[in-house]
């Protein structure tokens, strides 16, 4: 009357491609969601000012910033 029990684990199968992909994309989505979430609660700066904006009022040349981008006059 004494039987042998079977105590091994389950034949779990692989995952397929398609299931990895469905997987890993969910996670992303999900690290993409939280992140527009955050930048919803998040405070911005206010300041509108453009970088060049600030160069030219700090002094800096029309011709120098042309040359700085690559462009020459």
């Amino acid at each position: 009357m004494a039987t042998e029990l079977d105590f091994s684990p389950p034949e779990i199968p692989e995952p397929t491609f398609m299931e990895n992909v469905l997987r890993y994309g969910l996670f992303f989505g999900a690290i993409f969601q939280l992140i527009c979430v955050l930048a919803i609660i998040l405070p911005v700066s206010k300041s509108h000012k453009t970088i060049l904006e600030m160069m030219l009022e700090s002094g800096w040349d029309i011709e120098e910033l042309l040359c700085l981008g690559g462009f020459r006059l």
